[in-house]
């Protein structure tokens, strides 16, 4: 490993050689950039940082000090810099927890289940219109609920023929703690990485797959090409699953009345505390959204494109539209 110190004090780096860890390093490992200048030594570090592979890490005490190097890039650059060893922790943990899980094979649970059509559950708000249509479809279509839905569709006596994870973040626990006992039996497909606390309470056996952006043609069995929201999980689930017909439900990905999600949920985004974009709506207007929820639409458009053989319909009356989806149309 080769490894780039940056000070602007001496007498920072004479302790760090006399009674730190700098003179464990060898020294044809070691490189010190020693420069007063704080405005110089900033830009030599992000010169350096971007031309590289390398990790970069700031003192939480030294990240004020250079706030307005370069704009507040050198700033930014702690920020997300922390965010991203944040989240390969989080990652190294879930993994390595789930692999203690019931696993089952895909190929297991395509022999379990059989149904042309399938039906997506998601925790928009249009899920409320559309509980009767689940109710009746129970038996005649599969039902596949996203991990966020688990509570509200066992409070309304629908048991889903599968379920889909893939959030890595502590708050998924909320979703199925108190509720982990009802998933007897039920298969789940879950992102490798998806958080173990949810894993942990699931009772029925999971499938781990591995997930990557969508992003070519044609299908990789060792990693799903897939949108980045859970749904687009659900979708590449159901078309390996043969679906011919799938229908989408609360996938409204947007703030249709100011409601960001359907009665149930642990949790609610009021569009007039965010900032909001305008897009096309399926009752013809236009319909106020998120960035992220935007770029979810996105990607499941593109996600939906791939499969010209598959008829998508969108049952949301007043979301996002929704490219390659008939509109309403149970």
């Amino acid at each position: 490993v080769r490894i780039t110190v940056y000070e602007d004090d001496e007498t920072i780096l004479d302790y760090a050689k006399n009674y730190g860890v700098l003179d464990w390093i060898k020294e044809d490992s070691l490189e010190i950039v020693c420069e007063k200048d704080r405005d110089k030594l900033g830009d030599v570090f992000l010169n350096n940082v971007s031309v590289d592979d390398s990790i970069s890490y700031i003192s939480n005490w030294k990240i004020d000090t250079y706030k307005e190097i370069q704009n507040g890039q050198l700033y930014v650059l702690a920020t997300n810099a922390a965010l991203e060893r944040s989240l390969r922790l989080r990652t190294a943990v879930n993994i390595r927890k789930n692999q203690k899980h019931l696993k089952i094979a895909f190929d297991d649970i395509k022999n379990m289940l059989n149904y042309e059509e399938w039906i997506i559950v998601s925790a928009g708000p249009s899920l409320d219109d559309q509980i009767s249509f689940l109710k009746k479809s129970k038996g005649e279509r599969g039902i596949i609920a996203v991990n966020t839905v688990l509570r509200r569709v066992f409070e309304e006596g629908i048991r889903p023929d599968l379920v889909v994870a893939a959030d890595q973040y502590v708050q998924m626990k909320e979703h199925i703690e108190g509720i982990g006992d009802k998933t007897e039996g039920i298969p789940m497909i879950a992102e490798k990485r998806t958080n173990w606390q949810y894993t942990e309470q699931y009772r029925g056996p999971i499938c781990f797959v591995s997930v990557g952006e969508e992003s070519a043609d044609g299908q990789d069995d060792k990693q799903w090409k897939v949108s980045g929201s859970v749904a687009g999980l659900a979708v590449e689930a159901a078309v390996r699953l043969k679906a011919k017909k799938i229908y989408l439900v609360g996938q409204d990905l947007a703030y249709p009345d100011g409601k960001s999600y359907a009665a149930g949920m642990p949790y609610v985004a009021d569009a007039s505390k965010r900032g909001t974009m305008l897009v096309p709506s399926v009752d013809g207007g236009m319909v106020p959204t998120s960035e992220a929820f935007n770029w979810f639409r996105i990607g499941i458009e593109t996600q939906i494109a791939r499969y010209r053989d598959v008829e998508f319909v969108n049952l949301s009356m007043h979301g996002a539209f929704i490219k390659g989806c008939v509109i309403n149309c149970v």
